[in-house]
């Protein structure tokens, strides 16, 4: 059974939330309510995008002695969980495949220094990653494999439990935007875990 919303995750403005914590929206709760099945399939068209609501939430693995500030709407729910809000892209349902424009930014910060980083896109399936800007610059900042796919309510589907690690790119360029010098806190490798609840009933 997949796992419920923790209490206190970010309220969103186009849905509602049942008794037991999950994210439902006003479009899947009345097709609910008529017994109606079914999902839309791909999202925006052909080589198009298209608004998805929901959200993803990172768990990461931070190196010692760096903390995260959350900016540009995304919210920071612990040291190291963010939560961001999905906004334009494509996915399929069906296959747990897509890419997703996020709402949102992080600032790493490490011997008083800080790595801004903005622009956020995650994609699933084969070649998943999540890209950003660093300090502007953009990059293939981590690795997204796995992710076990559940339907949350028609149109609303959750791939939760993705493995994350960090591109030798995305440390390098880390790295660099916290001004330390020599190898710096920032490896390649597992970075943590990500979520999302894709909403295509918009």
């Amino acid at each position: 059974m997949a796992a419920s919303l923790e209490k206190g995750d970010v309220q969103m403005r186009y849905g509602q939330r049942t008794h037991r914590g999950r994210l439902v929206t006003r479009a899947a709760a009345a097709a609910l309510a008529l017994g109606l099945v079914g999902a839309p399939a791909v999202l925006g068209g052909t080589g198009g995008n298209g608004p998805i609501g929901g959200e993803t939430r990172f768990n990461l693995d931070l190196p010692d002695g760096v903390t995260l500030k959350a900016t540009k709407g995304a919210i920071k729910q612990g040291p190291s969980k963010v939560v961001m809000e999905n906004l334009f892209g494509r996915f399929d349902p069906s296959s747990g495949v897509g890419r997703i424009e996020l709402r949102g930014g992080l600032n790493f910060k490490f011997d008083h220094n800080r790595g801004p980083t903005g622009e956020f896109e995650i994609k699933y399936g084969e070649g998943g990653k999540l890209r950003a800007r660093i300090v502007g610059q953009p990059t293939n900042l981590i690795k997204v494999k796995g992710g076990r796919r559940v339907e949350e309510a028609p149109g609303v589907t959750r791939v939760e439990d993705a493995k994350l690690k960090l591109t030798t790119k995305g440390a390098k360029r880390l790295n660099a935007a916290v001004e330390t010098g020599g190898d710096g806190p920032f490896e390649e490798g597992d970075f943590g875990r990500v979520t999302s609840i894709i909403d295509l009933n918009q």
